[in-house]
């Protein structure tokens, strides 16, 4: 981790740059990893002020402590892949056992997130292009969408249809 930290902090060359931790259950993680990247940018002596933290939203205990991340992170992606097979207690990858994607408590959860969150979120994993939930991730008040490259301008075309 420190390798990767380090060729981030050296490429952004004093930009502001996201830095975004996966899998963060708690606060305490979270303020763990970002304390062990100011680390390593004072090792290297490398300023990092413009730099902004955040996680990904993946694992359902975060949603019940979206208060307290409110007063550390610099912003929130949801990973709608994880978050969806965390909230089912389902392996993505399980032969026969399936998530569903469009599920209302899916959609729930992402509500709450909004409403509950004082910091930019945005939305990643296969639910931001898809074509069925777009427009209900817009109304809910997904404004940022993070889609692979061949989804991108379907997704374009969906929104200004919505």
């Amino acid at each position: 981790m420190e390798e990767h930290l380090h060729a981030i902090f050296v490429a952004a060359k004093n930009r502001p740059v996201k830095v975004m931790f996966p899998m963060v259950s708690t606060v305490e993680e979270f303020n763990n990893a970002k304390h062990f990247a100011q680390e390593i940018a004072k090792k290297y002596h490398i300023d990092i002020a413009k730099l902004l933290f955040g996680i990904m939203i993946e694992v359902p205990s975060v949603l019940f402590l979206l208060n307290n991340f409110n007063k550390v992170v610099d912003f929130y992606s949801i990973g709608t892949n994880d978050l969806t097979q965390y909230l089912f207690a389902i392996e993505r990858t399980h032969p026969t056992l399936k998530t569903d994607d469009l599920s209302p408590a899916v959609f729930s959860a992402i509500e709450m997130i909004i409403k509950k969150a004082d910091k930019p979120v945005s939305i990643c994993g296969e639910l931001a292009g898809n074509k069925k939930a777009i427009s209900k991730l817009l109304k809910i008040g997904i404004e940022t969408l993070s889609v692979s490259a061949k989804n991108i301008a379907q997704t374009k075309e969906t929104i200004r249809h919505v």
